[in-house]
């Protein structure tokens, strides 16, 4: 098949439904060079995992998701006088100073703090779901699967819950931000209310700096040691960027994938519901199923190949995550779901090798508790006959569905 012929990830249209294009992928061209964005699509497992393992010949350094080094004039202008730079830090960055910053946040992001935060997770949980659970109804994707965890980042920051939206917001601003698709304009005025979340970062990093605040991520970073200095304005600014955003979208993303399944498969709900000890490993089907951040890319430093097709040096290689998860010579029946597959964590949903998400542990646990807290108060639940079915969103950065409105049993009000 001529590699140029298949659809691109760019269409709104694959966005909605890209199970067709991913099935013809791996039937047929495991590497294509996507026709609008002049990527290499990478969808096999293992030529995904090989992408990740040679950092010396594919570079994480490139300019799609940060925009270092393709800046406008303006734009750059823009960073130096009101903002800070955009630098390669952890995400984007190759070793070895991935592996200096990579070393401060996994500090951060320990075993035993997430465990401390159990408790917590459980009470906002509950204090949610208080929120609608009389009612009878609810927006579930706007008042439980964003919120949860944008409330969690609110809390760390050390910031009122009451600007969740603006921290929502932002989030979203920076997944956009992603699009290769944007007019110059159009990035411009995406760029302009990214400054105004590095403003806020800076004005909390200006405060923790002053007045430690245990127990707060952002309060931890502002005192992390790096080579025995603490983390310039500007690293702080672009890590913080990194917790903020992708401690928010891709948990809420995840959460909405669970219960939109959970709706439509009424048997495996009730078996949840009984034995919460399945969770976890539903947790793990649903992230292999519906990896939240569905692409990552590479730059080529040397002439290659992959899967028999010649990628010279240059080129963008994109890994569609999303795509390696459906492998089938990785995972047997891939569109269905196994609580007892085997390795069941052995998937993309957090990424592979020295990017594989730094806050795993954190997400899990949020993900965990909010579901088992929710199967426990809300019965019957079921979509509201009043809107659509959730569909998948039209979003190059992030696979979530559009909306998810529901109804279920409505439960007397908690003391």
């Amino acid at each position: 098949m001529d590699v140029k012929s298949i659809d691109s990830f760019s269409d709104p249209d694959v966005q909605r439904c890209p199970y067709p294009l991913i099935e013809k992928m791996h039937q047929d061209a495991p590497v294509f060079l996507d026709p609008v964005t002049g990527f290499y699509v990478v969808v096999g497992f293992a030529d995904i995992a090989h992408v990740n393992q040679r950092t010396d010949l594919f570079s994480n350094q490139t300019s799609i998701i940060l925009g270092v080094g393709a800046e406008t004039p303006e734009i750059k202008e823009l960073y130096g006088t009101e903002g800070f730079p955009r630098m390669h830090t952890l995400v984007t960055n190759d070793p070895p100073s991935h592996t200096m910053y990579r070393a401060i946040v996994d500090k951060v992001f320990t075993t035993s703090f997430v465990r401390t935060l159990e408790p917590y997770f459980r009470d906002l949980a509950d204090d949610l779901i208080d929120g609608f659970a009389s009612k009878g109804a609810a927006d579930l994707l706007r008042d439980y699967c964003n919120r949860l965890p944008v409330y969690v980042i609110a809390d760390q920051l050390g910031a009122g819950r009451e600007h969740w939206e603006d921290f929502k917001k932002w989030s979203d601003t920076v997944i956009e931000m992603i699009n290769p698709k944007l007019s110059e304009e159009e990035r411009l005025t995406l760029c302009k209310k990214h400054v105004e979340m590095q403003k806020f970062i800076e004005n909390m990093r200006v405060v923790y700096s002053a007045k430690p605040q245990e127990g707060t991520l952002l309060s931890r970073l502002a005192h992390a040691e790096v080579d025995g200095r603490l983390l310039t304005p500007t690293e702080f600014n672009n890590i913080a960027e990194i917790m903020i955003v992708a401690g928010n979208e891709t948990t809420a993303s995840t959460f909405a994938h669970c219960f939109v399944e959970l709706v439509r498969n009424p048997t495996l709900r009730e078996k949840l519901e009984a034995d919460h000890s399945l969770i976890p490993n539903f947790i793990e089907e649903m992230l292999r199923l519906h990896a939240p951040s569905p692409h990552f890319y590479r730059e080529v430093l040397d002439d290659t190949e992959l899967s028999g097709v010649p990628i010279p040096k240059g080129s963008i290689v994109m890994l569609s995550y999303l795509a390696g998860n459906y492998d089938p010579e990785k995972f047997p029946d891939p569109r269905e779901i196994d609580l007892d597959r085997k390795p069941i964590r052995n998937h993309l949903g957090f990424g592979r090798g020295i990017h594989f998400c730094v806050g795993h542990q954190l997400a899990r646990a949020e993900l965990r508790i909010g579901i088992e807290r929710l199967l426990d108060r809300l019965k019957d639940l079921r979509f509201d006959p009043e809107f659509p079915e959730p569909a998948l969103a039209a979003l190059f950065h992030i696979h979530t569905v559009d909306q998810l409105m529901v109804r279920f049993t409505p439960e007397d009000v908690r003391d």
